[in-house]
């Protein structure tokens, strides 16, 4: 069974775990992709506030964010599909007891995901894994 607390998905890819119907229309909230704010373009999934790009496609001009590409492109009327199911920690709940010193870099996503989680936020950690020496 797939965990779906705290995903987020394209209009497109909900349209896809929805015909399995393992979330309910309560534990959803369904936002804007790209909005402006204060005159200035956000983007919601990413958080960008800085590099856009735009483009005309049949005649009209669309506004894509430019840092979140790799996932699928999102522009003004792209919606967003949002779990709200909150996580369940278990008492019993593994704990990773690393035998190494992470890098500076690593510790710092280590120390994101701890505060996000113990405050009850949403964050992404995005991370490179290279397998092999």
């Amino acid at each position: 069974m797939q965990d779906l607390c705290g995903r987020e998905w394209t209009a497109q890819e909900y349209e896809m775990i929805s015909n399995d119907r393992r979330l309910d229309k309560e534990e959803l909230e369904v936002i804007k992709g790209l909005e402006k704010r204060d005159g200035h373009w956000f983007c919601s999934r990413c958080l960008n506030e800085k590099s856009f790009g735009q483009y005309v496609y049949r005649g009209e001009r669309l506004t894509y964010c430019r840092e979140c590409l790799d996932f699928k492109q999102i522009n003004q009327h792209s919606l967003l599909y949002r779990s709200k199911r909150k996580a369940t920690i278990t008492h019993n709940a593994h704990v990773l007891n690393a035998d190494f010193q992470l890098s500076t870099l690593q510790q710092e996503g280590s120390n994101f995901s701890q505060e996000i989680l113990n405050k009850g936020y949403i964050g992404m950690n995005w991370a490179v894994c290279i397998a092999g020496g």
